[in-house]
C-alpha cells in the first residue's frame, strides 16, 4: 500500500505538468498505469487474505 500511496502521491504531481504541457505525455501515462498496476495488486492482495 505504501507503494500505491507514493504513486498517487506522483501521480498528482504529474497532473498539474500535464495539464501545462510541461512533460511528456508518456511520462503521464506511465504513471496512471503504474497506479493502476498497484491498484490491481493491491486488490488482488486484499482478496487473498480474506481467503485465508
Amino acid at each position: 500500500k505504501i507503494d500505491l500511496e507514493q504513486a498517487r502521491k506522483d501521480l498528482d504531481r504529474l497532473e498539474s505538468l500535464h495539464a501545462d504541457n510541461l512533460i511528456a505525455e508518456t511520462t503521464y501515462d506511465n504513471q496512471l498505469a503504474r497506479v493502476q498496476g498497484l491498484e490491481k495488486k493491491v486488490e488482488g492482495l486484499a482478496a487473498d487474505v480474506k481467503r485465508l
